[in-house]
């Protein structure tokens, strides 16, 4: 397949549901381009696959000529990957224009323009790049919790702030694995050899499969340490350059699901597995089951005094579901702002349209891009944002990267305020989220 046929197919691939159809009827077609094409998108894909040519910084400017000491330096890292890997990323680099070449980069980064996903790619070529099955927590807006069946009990539990890993355990042996699918099993020996002792100690049939969801927390010696200090720490040890042994790894398991002839567990009963089987030897997020919004209510503002993230807050009566869904919410502390837009982003993949907001306090302190917008929205002439004030939803006041100026986490635009005459300042705004325990240094 000829280089320009393969960018062409990739940039034809503007959102998931078009990928998926390209990539269906190439199948149909042809069966040697698509094998080609999925090649190619696992080497971009898959977090299992490293390449030396990672070290390389890539110039933004374009420097794919052929004999420049780029290129050169770049051909001598691609020949120290395997022999595969390496004559398909080679024909790529030699036979084609500078614009081809941006695969390279694509396939370095890990990145396309488009978007193309490991899940849109494994629809189309199923077991191309392993997933570990994975379940996670939607965010608790008003509406999903206004649906929740208290009746049936929700467990409360704390957020826990920590590197998310996933465990796979079966007769073989146990696996580790970042949220990303990335195999990290050999940076954490001991854990994983515990994790499998239990396994062989408990388990009742060679055929059983336990899935594991965990966060990994470090401490020091007794306090956790903030997430953004424990995982330096978890990918010096993935990377190589430090030990398992060096640090105070606490794996805190979360959920479970187990694999045994289409066995399915509510939550309550893989709790109290989870308890029986590893209690004792790795902690088990602590768990409340309560009756109703206000008993649940007073256990995530407990935990969040006690610095928690937040809450997870989950149906005791519902099994174990692969990816996103409304039995499993996250809660967490929200703020509501007024802000000024002071400026617009324009969207990176729709030119016209709006990106972003970019919206600052009375003082200037907290400058942040707003994103939140609906399709509808992003389509208003710009003029109607410009210099009005909006209410902004977030979660927490942080330190912006450069230092002298402070932005919020996960800002949501919610509306226009033209009813309201000033803006939030910087005091405001930090009053604001102590008031809800997210206090600010």
């Amino acid at each position: 397949m000829r280089t320009e046929e393969l960018y062409n197919i990739l940039n034809a691939c503007k959102t998931p549901t078009k990928t998926k159809n390209i990539l269906s009827d190439l199948k149909e077609t042809n069966k040697d381009k698509a094998e080609c094409v999925a090649d190619y998108l696992k080497f971009m894909l898959d977090p299992n696959i490293t390449y030396g040519i990672k070290k390389i910084t890539i110039p933004d400017e374009h420097l794919y000529k052929e004999n420049s000491c780029y290129v050169n330096e770049l051909l001598q890292e691609i020949n120290q990957i395997s022999e595969d890997k390496g004559r398909f990323l080679y024909q790529i680099l030699k036979h084609s224009t500078v614009k081809e070449q941006e695969l390279i980069k694509y396939a370095i980064k890990r990145k396309h323009p488009n978007k193309i996903g490991i899940k849109v790619v494994d629809s189309v070529f199923p077991g191309l790049i392993f997933q570990v099955p994975y379940m996670g927590a939607l965010p608790g807006t008003p509406d999903r919790i206004s649906k929740i069946n208290w009746d049936a009990g929700v467990a409360v539990q704390p957020k826990m702030d920590g590197m998310a890993v996933l465990a796979v355990i079966d007769k073989y042996g146990a696996k580790l694995y970042t949220r990303q699918h990335k195999d990290i099993t050999h940076a954490f020996p001991r854990l994983t050899r515990s994790l499998f002792d239990r396994y062989l100690v408990t388990t009742m049939s060679d055929n059983l499969i336990y899935y594991l969801h965990m966060e990994f927390l470090v401490k020091n010696p007794f306090d956790i340490l903030p997430r953004k200090t424990a995982n330096g720490m978890l990918n010096k040890i993935i990377k190589g350059s430090k030990h398992e042994s060096d640090y105070f790894i606490t794996p805190c398991l979360l959920d479970c699901n187990i694999i045994y002839y289409g066995m399915e567990l509510p939550q309550l009963d893989r709790y109290k597995f989870l308890s029986k089987t590893f209690s004792g030897y790795f902690d088990i997020v602590k768990q409340t089951v309560v009756y109703d919004e206000k008993d649940a209510m007073n256990i995530h503002d407990d935990y969040i005094r006690k610095g928690y993230e937040g809450t997870i807050w989950k149906d005791t009566k519902a099994v174990w579901q692969e990816g996103k869904h409304t039995n499993l919410l996250k809660i967490k502390p929200e703020v509501e702002l007024e802000l000024e837009v002071i400026d617009i982003n324009e969207h990176k993949e729709r030119p016209g349209e709006i990106g972003s907001l970019v919206c600052t306090s009375a003082d200037g302190f907290v400058r942040v891009a707003v994103s939140g917008l609906t399709d509808e929205e992003r389509k208003h002439p710009w003029g109607e944002f410009t210099n009005k004030i909006v209410t902004v939803r977030a979660n927490e006041l942080i330190k912006s990267k450069s230092k002298s100026t402070y932005s919020l986490l996960n800002p949501r635009f919610i509306e226009i305020r033209d009813d309201k005459q000033e803006t939030d300042s910087f005091d405001d705004i930090k009053q604001a989220f102590n008031n809800v325990g997210k206090s600010v240094n």
